[in-house]
């Protein structure tokens, strides 16, 4: 209830003020929020047609407002964060709905928003969810048959996760270091199994 009147407060301001960046940002905020907050919150049987159904479209809603925020204020890197963000949840979405090469589509935009987040913003942190998008990239590429390409992206990923995790300059903090340590657990598991 609180994000649905959140979502009409903002959504009057957005049609109100169409030219203050900050109300489209704080709106695909809070649908990425609603959306992150029951896809996550449950495993992946939970989720019934009807629930993806939903969370795309909340999803689409907060793309659609957003639609070249980060682009026409490059200087303002919450509004990268953001786009990265509701591109993974989206492709997240996707993947358990069975639609693999949408999914794989949206992974892409996701990777290629956090690289410039990485490059922009401060903290390590940032490498972590782009860790997080390039291996579920890959885990979409090997099950779409494109084994190949799936390696080459999990070898970089070790090779830079290792880097990462054993820089002594680096610090990532208690979930930082925790996500990316598993990260790399999960890339070798996956890399073995398309190995074999």
């Amino acid at each position: 209830a609180e994000f649905h009147r959140a979502i009409e407060i903002l959504d009057d301001l957005v049609r109100d003020f169409p030219d203050v960046p900050d109300y489209r940002f704080e709106l695909g905020d809070v649908y990425s929020s609603m959306v992150s907050r029951k896809l996550y919150g449950r495993r992946r049987s939970e989720h019934s047609a009807e629930d993806l159904a939903q969370f795309e479209e909340h999803l689409l809603s907060a793309l659609d407002v957003t639609k070249d925020l980060d682009l026409s204020h490059p200087n303002i890197p919450q509004y990268l964060m953001l786009k990265s963000r509701l591109h993974g949840t989206y492709a997240k979405v996707l993947k358990e709905s069975d639609r693999l090469v949408d999914a794989d589509r949206q992974y892409r935009r996701a990777i290629e928003k956090q690289r410039l987040v990485v490059r922009h913003a401060d903290g390590p942190h940032h490498e972590v969810f782009l860790a997080r998008y390039r291996l579920s990239s890959a885990e979409v590429q090997f099950v779409l048959g494109q084994a190949e390409d799936a390696q080459g992206t999990l070898e970089t990923l070790v090779r830079e996760l290792e880097t990462l995790l054993n820089d002594p300059g680096t610090r990532l903090g208690g979930r930082s270091q925790k996500s990316a340590e598993e990260l790399l657990a999960d890339s070798k598991k996956l890399l073995r199994r398309i190995k074999t």
